[in-house]
């Protein structure tokens, strides 16, 4: 029922596909486009000569840190999670990708999304129902 995303993102040396559906069979077409949509890496896959079947360095070297962490987003928004976890999952992000994405996951109301994150953006944060902000 829970889904995470943390800061840290392990894949595998193997392609995108393997990588967001962890070797599980049964997915859609469909289904994988809309988490890589999601997941804001539409753009990216088009921009690759082979593809979602392009294959990923040993965790993931041949990508950036946004981008890896973007693959974990995509792996855990494939398997349709009710409750979405997202520790600092946009630490290697740009405040543009992550507005596109935040905004994306915040507008579906089949999934409560909690979000650990040091960056506070407050055209993102009016889009919680409840904001907890823990002061040292």
């Amino acid at each position: 029922m829970i889904g995470m995303v943390s800061q840290d993102t392990f894949l595998f040396n193997d392609t995108i596909q393997n990588n967001i559906t962890l070797y599980r069979e049964g997915y859609t077409a469909a289904e994988i486009e809309k988490a890589l949509e999601q997941a804001g890496l539409r753009k990216l896959i088009a921009s690759l000569p082979e593809g979602i079947r392009t294959v990923v360095s040993e965790n993931g070297k041949n990508f950036s840190g946004g981008e890896r962490q973007r693959f974990a987003l995509a792996r855990v928004l494939l398997q349709e999670k009710r409750i979405l976890l997202l520790d600092e999952f946009t630490a290697h992000l740009d405040e543009r990708t992550v507005r596109e994405i935040e905004g994306r996951l915040l507008a579906e109301e089949e999934c409560m999304v909690i979000t650990v994150t040091h960056r506070l953006q407050p055209e993102v944060l009016g889009q919680y129902d409840q904001v907890l902000k823990l002061d040292s």
